[in-house]
């Protein structure tokens, strides 16, 4: 079937049939081997995009996980 078809065609680019991959984890660099899935995607622009509408500040409390405003505006 369709897993089959798709498999067969990541094998054909040099990748491994069932997602075994050696990927770097973005935030730590370390190198993990697992099963992860990888394929074309698509996406499209919206209009009402977050970065469209982001303010920008240089001081205030900022949220350590996150990285987002604590408070609320009257900081911007």
């Amino acid at each position: 079937g369709t897993t089959m078809i798709i498999t067969e065609n990541k094998f054909r680019a040099g990748y491994q049939r069932w997602g075994a991959e050696r990927v770097c984890n973005g935030r730590t660099s370390e190198m993990m081997h697992c099963l992860i899935f990888m394929g074309p995607t698509f996406y499209q622009r919206l209009i009402h995009i977050a970065e469209d509408k982001v303010k920008f500040r240089n001081t205030g409390p900022v949220h350590p996980l996150t990285r987002q405003l604590v408070a609320k505006e009257h900081f911007l």
